[in-house]
């Protein structure tokens, strides 16, 4: 009975808490720029406040892509983003479950890509 309780008591406790990490590569300690999007609720404005007390420049996002065409004999078209910034971070999250301690179920999707 007590082993029971126990188990139940932690599952209630946890919830539904678990994580998935990826690393592709390493951070270049010399170029701490980072393109963040605007905002600041939630997990996304604690990011950017842990980012900024952490030594990193903040660029918050400028704008849509750029189209390039050059029109000759032969035609080029190239596309590309407008980030200023070594890094850029992407931050999204939705609610999809309620757990076990009836606590919702948040799903988080980070990302701090490498620009081209």
């Amino acid at each position: 009975m007590r082993i029971t309780t126990l188990l139940f008591c932690s599952i209630l406790m946890v919830g539904c808490a678990s994580h998935n990490t990826q690393i592709y590569g390493k951070i270049d300690q010399d170029n701490k720029t980072v393109t963040v999007p605007p905002g600041s609720k939630g997990l996304k404005g604690y990011l950017k406040k842990l980012l900024s007390q952490n030594g990193w420049e903040l660029v918050v996002y400028r704008g849509a892509s750029v189209a390039e065409v050059e029109l000759s004999e032969k035609t080029k078209m190239q596309q590309y983003d407008t980030f200023h910034s070594k890094y850029r971070l992407i931050v999204s999250s939705w609610q999809y479950d309620i757990c076990f301690n009836l606590s919702p179920a948040i799903h988080y999707d980070i990302s701090f890509i490498n620009n081209p």
